[in-house]
């Protein structure tokens, strides 16, 4: 019996080992700065009204008049593209900005988007659930559909509370947000491999801006998860044997053998219930990390928290993401709140000296193909560096931010990524310092 629960504890921290290296953004980064998201006007509300379109020389005063008027006189549609019209061109506008949001306000975001009409007509049998702010296109079970969207709804409400904490300034979403589930692990990597050119099928999740959609797999079909199970399967027939062992002994007459033998198997009962719990517990886990992790690159683009027009640096993507993982939505997250797995992950790192310089680090685009360790050392790393600097850099923080939004579209060259980023934080050897010096003394 020892021997077989240890088969259960080595099938646990097996799924413990793989999963959480499958919440990845892992090659869909680069899609951003060439192909924004959708953003034409939702079927559902009229068209434009506009009698004349402004031209690419209109002034800021001139739009925000326009944008003005037509919000007197209900021309939604009109007003809501002139506003962002300015934000794109003026970030930092105020007028617009708080117009923008007195547009939106207690308004309910349309269901009908491009994005939407593209999923359906490539999964037309699966069934569409509709939250207040997602639309899940999924043949998965019901519950597991609600599940979903409770975490997608938890996820926009922390990610919102931090935005607007920091003076992000996020944009009002256009219409809701399309996420597609699949119940089997296969039919995901099928349709990723398909219809979004993704190839690494340990991904558990990703996030598209080209098709402007999450996509993740119910995480009961996990590999890890799945292996668990079938060893769980395995040690309930060893104790299905145990027991007709027991009534044989007890037959013979041999009471005293049949008692222990019995007292053993009640043992191993109680071990292989805790082991269930455990892994039905590391599968909730597994899915609300994945989840959150894809919906806030969903959200940073829509809300054009990030630019969808410029190529961000893998750090600030990644870090944001991972920094708001958690195991739990029951409790507030995000980058206030530490996530222990990638935190014990990153310390482990700093251990044994395998953190990438700092100068580096800021200026990778994509990770290396084909080098898992790299690709773990860069998610662990990111994750530590942005919680860090939402704590003790949080105002260079929000400038990095405000300065990439702003930032011409296209993609940023390795000195062009290290002068911005000093421009926000100072010199990055003299921050680097910092930065190591508070994370070594959390651990020594």
């Amino acid at each position: 019996m020892n021997d077989a629960a240890r088969t259960s504890r080595q099938g646990y921290q097996h799924i413990r080992s793989v999963g959480w290296r499958g919440g990845a953004f892992l090659g869909i980064i680069a899609l951003a700065w060439s192909t924004a998201p959708a953003a034409g006007p939702p079927d559902e509300l009229p068209q434009m009204q506009w009698e004349v379109i402004p031209n690419a020389d209109s002034s800021i005063e001139a739009l925000l008049e326009r944008a003005d008027r037509a919000a007197a006189q209900n021309l939604f549609i009109d007003a809501d593209q002139l506003y962002r019209m300015v934000l794109e061109r003026e970030p930092a506008n105020n007028e617009a900005y708080r117009s923008l949001l007195a547009l939106w306000e207690n308004r309910r975001l349309p269901v009908d988007s491009d994005a939407l009409e593209n999923v359906s007509a490539l999964l037309p049998e699966f069934t569409q659930l509709k939250s207040k702010h997602f639309v899940i296109v999924s043949d998965a079970p019901g519950y597991v559909i609600q599940g979903h969207a409770t975490r997608l709804e938890r996820t926009l409400h922390e990610f919102n509370r931090d935005a607007n904490r920091l003076d992000l300034r996020p944009l009002p979403l256009r219409y809701r947000l399309v996420c597609v589930l699949f119940d089997e692990r296969d039919d995901y990597a099928a349709f990723a491999r398909s219809h979004d050119d993704i190839h690494a099928d340990w991904i558990a999740g990703y996030y598209t801006p080209k098709h402007d959609r999450a996509v993740f797999y119910n995480a009961h079909s996990n590999p890890g998860v799945l292996k668990a199970h079938d060893d769980l399967a395995n040690l309930e027939s060893n104790v299905q044997d145990a027991r007709q062992q027991a009534r044989q002994a007890s037959r013979k007459g041999e009471a005293s053998n049949a008692r222990q033998m019995h007292r053993e198997i009640e043992q191993y009962r109680q071990h292989l219930n805790q082991q269930r719990r455990e892994v039905e517990q590391f599968t909730e886990h597994l899915s609300t990390a994945t989840t959150v992790h894809e919906t806030v690159h969903q959200l940073m683009f829509h809300t054009q928290v990030q630019s969808p027009y410029v190529e961000y640096p893998f750090w600030i993507s990644e870090g944001l993401a991972t920094a708001f993982e958690t195991e739990s939505i029951s409790t507030s997250f995000g980058p206030d709140f530490e996530f222990d797995l990638r935190r014990d992950a990153f310390e482990e790192l700093v251990r044994n000296e395998q953190l990438v310089d700092l100068q580096s680090f800021v200026t990778i685009i994509r990770p290396p193909t084909g080098d898992p360790n790299a690709v773990h050392i860069l998610y662990h790393q990111s994750y530590a560096l942005v919680t860090w600097m939402h704590r003790y850099r949080r105002a260079g923080l929000v400038k990095y931010m405000n300065l990439m939004r702003s930032h011409e579209p296209g993609r940023l060259t390795e000195p062009e990524n290290v002068r911005i980023f000093e421009r926000a934080f100072g010199n990055i050897a003299q921050l680097e310092r910092a930065w190591l010096k508070e994370e070594r003394s959390r651990i020594d």
